[in-house]
């Protein structure tokens, strides 16, 4: 019973007002098809890193990803296209496959840039491992792609099922097929300060999404007691395997041990928040 909670805590809530589209395959990888559009297609391509997966310098593991972890709760879960009332969770395209050195899934958002900042609209991507994206439907753009919203000026927020989110400090200005670039990398980029991020530093600081927040509370955003409790739940139950997409594998390397519980343990002490309200 606690496994299938915890499956669809995985599900719905990080990745919940999810949109069907469809893909450019006009790219790099694949230039032979050609995909027709409507009038604003938008394209954003990020920089990211996970802290557990990110190992502080260059990379992120892909452990998910050498595991078919994500092959399986793709093709499973994501693939068959759900639809929950007018919830639809977009899947791949047929033909295509889990890019290689894909780390996990993440969930990005274009908010209005004014209060409360209503989003206007969402996408999946995979969060590759040095940091870099690709579209969800195909895994060869290397950005994703919006196509329920106008072009225009929005802020630019990145969920993942068990990290903290993080929002863009400035709005973005949006145009039609244009690709806009944001680094998540540079702390500068990420609204709040310390609190609503973490930085590790090689030669540079460099930022990253909080690890641990597997408590999905709707209304509220931080790491706390709450992600303590549900931790120590998942590991004292063990209602899991090893070899499942689960949202107490914290660092992403497809297991649940003391590893997992020793990050939220440590960021649930340090309180650390999403800076604006949750929708």
């Amino acid at each position: 019973m606690i496994k299938k909670l915890f499956l669809l805590i995985n599900l719905i809530i990080p990745i919940t007002i999810l949109l069907s589209f469809q893909v450019n395959s006009t790219c790099k990888a694949d230039v032979k098809n050609q995909t027709q559009f409507g009038n604003d297609i938008l394209q954003l391509s990020i920089n990211i890193w996970l802290e557990g997966a990110f190992d502080g310098e260059k990379q992120m593991n892909t452990e998910l990803n050498k595991k078919r972890i994500l092959e399986q709760f793709e093709y499973n879960i994501l693939r068959p296209r759900v639809i929950i009332g007018n919830i639809t969770i977009p899947q791949m395209l047929p033909g295509y496959r889990v890019p290689s050195g894909a780390v996990d899934i993440i969930k990005i958002m274009l908010r209005s840039q004014t209060i409360p900042y209503k989003v206007v609209d969402s996408t999946l991507a995979w969060v590759m491992n040095n940091g870099t994206i690709r579209d969800y439907s195909t895994g060869l753009n290397n950005f994703a792609i919006f196509d329920n919203s106008n072009a225009g000026t929005y802020f630019v927020e990145i969920r993942h099922k068990n990290h903290l989110p993080i929002i863009s400090n400035t709005a973005y200005s949006f145009e039609n097929k244009r690709t806009i670039g944001i680094d998540f990398s540079n702390p500068k980029i990420i609204r709040g300060r310390d609190n609503s991020y973490k930085t590790t530093k090689t030669n540079q600081l460099i930022a990253m999404m909080v690890a641990g927040d597997v408590f999905k509370n709707s209304s509220l955003k931080e790491t706390n007691a709450h992600d303590v409790f549900l931790m120590n739940k998942i590991l004292n139950e063990g209602e899991f395997t090893n070899l499942e997409y689960h949202i107490g594998d914290v660092n992403l390397d497809g297991s649940i041990n003391e590893t997992d519980k020793k990050i939220v343990d440590f960021n649930s002490s340090k309180l650390y928040f999403f800076p604006i309200p949750m929708e």
